[in-house]
């Protein structure tokens, strides 16, 4: 049978999904499923082809792939934009899936300095930090076991 080798491969939706069932990314990667988007996923997805110059960035490179909802060029840097089409009671998860994509970017994007979680037009804006950086690689670490 034919499985995704994630110790490989990294994407912030597993991380996501980790954070609320661990079981999730093990059947996403054991069974080589993939969930179906979500409304709100859809919706999101539409409402960013609309807008003319602005849409998601796609990174890949070895150690995983992730999309980008959007950057935003600052004088000292990028801050990478997590966009949630509703509003979420806590945000942890989102930053750390935000983090994720942070760090497989990292290598490609150089300069970004700030991570904004949109939490439903609820703006959160977080520096980009080695403590930050070294819970989500926690969180990887979990994933793979």
């Amino acid at each position: 049978m034919y499985r995704i080798r994630i110790e490989y491969r990294i994407n912030p939706t597993l991380v996501k999904q980790y954070i609320y069932c661990p079981v999730i990314p093990w059947i996403i990667t054991r069974y080589n499923v993939m969930e179906p988007p979500t409304d709100s996923m859809s919706i999101a997805l539409d409402e960013q082809r609309a807008v003319k110059g602005r849409g998601q960035i796609y990174v890949s490179n070895n150690y995983g792939s992730t999309r980008i909802d959007e950057l935003v060029r600052e004088k000292n840097g990028y801050i990478l934009i997590e966009r949630k089409r509703y509003k979420s009671r806590s945000i942890h998860s989102h930053l750390l899936q935000a983090l994720t994509a942070y760090i497989i970017a990292r290598g490609r994007i150089h300069g970004i300095k700030k991570i904004m979680i949109d939490n439903g037009g609820e703006k959160h804006i977080f520096q980009i930090t080695d403590e930050l950086i070294n819970n989500v690689k926690i969180m990887i670490e979990k994933l793979y076991k």
